[in-house]
């Protein structure tokens, strides 16, 4: 970029407005919708041109049979765009993701058991829960409780930004314990320091 045009693009974000052709930016954003799509299109052009030369379009290793070069996936008995590596991380990242999200689930229906009668919020595949707390408890003060007895929450406290009173919650985390076993113990500690 000659530096005439990036002096350009430089007055324009200056001046608010999107830097490759001077309209409105998106609400949050420095670039125009147009162009932002312009660019992710751009990026799934080059992508797709990596792919047509026989170049893996993650690792950039050439794909083929000749020597120094990466054999194609062959997934369900058809080649794919990229090299056997790549596919093959990217199958075992979803498989450790599907086994996380699994675990996370009976983390959730172990939580859901225990702390039943509690009013609580959370995702059935998360990783944290919110406990709302009973007027007399802060988030603070049930945090020091519980750590007391050896379980680690988080009070709402340590959350809020800007002024104003923090709700009466605390987070739970359901997938710092190692196992079930301790997770359900943490869980017993909180039912009963929730005094509900």
């Amino acid at each position: 970029m000659s530096a005439h045009s990036q002096a350009l693009r430089d007055r324009r974000k200056a001046a608010g407005q999107c830097p490759d052709c001077g309209g409105e930016p998106q609400p949050g954003r420095v670039r125009c919708l147009v162009c932002s799509m312009a660019d992710s299109e751009g990026r799934l052009r080059r992508r797709h041109a990596r792919q047509a030369a026989g170049v893996c379009p993650d690792c950039w290793q050439p794909i083929g049979t000749g020597p120094g070069q990466v054999a194609p996936d062959t997934w369900h008995g058809k080649a794919t765009a990229r090299c056997l590596l790549c596919s093959e991380a990217s199958r075992r990242h979803n498989r450790e993701r599907r086994a996380k999200r699994r675990e996370a689930g009976r983390r959730f229906a172990l939580a859901r058991r225990i702390l039943g009668e509690l009013a609580f919020a959370g995702r059935p595949t998360g990783f944290f829960l919110w406990l709302s707390l009973p007027e007399p408890l802060t988030g603070a003060g049930f945090e020091a409780a519980c750590r007391r007895d050896g379980v680690n929450v988080f009070g709402a406290e340590r959350f809020v930004t800007g002024e104003g009173p923090a709700p009466r919650a605390a987070r739970i985390s359901l997938v710092g314990p190692p196992d079930l076993a301790e997770l359900e113990r943490g869980l017993h500690v909180i039912a009963a320091l929730s005094g509900r």
